[in-house]
């Protein structure tokens, strides 16, 4: 359970400087919608590509880690985000 919280509270916190670092309008692509966002390229921009990616993925592993776990079948439905997100950040080239 502690280690699914740890995962939770990691990639929510990776959310929400995401979230601090880009603003309202970079978080929701509004630069493809006309409107200007400055380039930043503070934490958590620069340690990883797609920090909110990363971020979801390990808050939908913790709620599953902790929701789930023991049984067999807890890690299906993260790995499957994991690919969607994977795919996601790939389309976004």
């Amino acid at each position: 359970m502690a280690a699914g919280l740890v995962l939770i509270l990691a990639g929510q916190g990776l959310n929400f400087s995401a979230f601090y670092q880009l603003g309202k309008v970079g978080v929701y692509y509004g630069v493809r919608f006309g409107h200007e966002a400055p380039w930043r390229r503070g934490f958590p921009v620069s340690l990883l590509k797609h920090p909110q990616y990363v971020g979801a993925v390990m808050s939908i592993c913790g709620f599953f880690l902790v929701m789930r776990f023991p049984h067999g079948d807890w890690f299906v439905l993260p790995a499957l985000e994991t690919v969607y997100y994977a795919l996601g950040a790939c389309c976004e080239q």
